[in-house]
């Protein structure tokens, strides 16, 4: 994870943190209080979402190598896996 990944997902983690505290010692009602966690929690979803964009734009190609990496790796430990337990039958 890049230095901007991580300055993004710690904006996103203490804008969650501090919604929760605020939230916490706010003097308003029941009613007002639900519309602000809804409305908290909906902004927080479209961070989180922007978020998975702009990873896959930037690093897409990357995932998908590392993807490949591990489906050939997992390939070849199953078929080694499947031999060592046909010999000791």
């Amino acid at each position: 994870m890049g230095k901007r990944d991580r300055y993004i997902l710690s904006v996103i983690l203490g804008g969650a943190i501090g919604s929760v505290l605020g939230l916490m010692m706010a003097p308003d009602k029941g009613d007002q209080t639900r519309k602000k966690v809804g409305s908290g929690a909906q902004h927080l979803l479209t961070q989180g979402k922007n978020l998975k964009e702009h990873i896959a734009r930037e690093h897409g190609k990357e995932i998908e190598e590392a993807v490949e990496l591990v489906k050939k790796g997992s390939t070849g430990l199953w078929e080694k896996l499947r031999e060592l337990i046909s010999r000791h039958r």
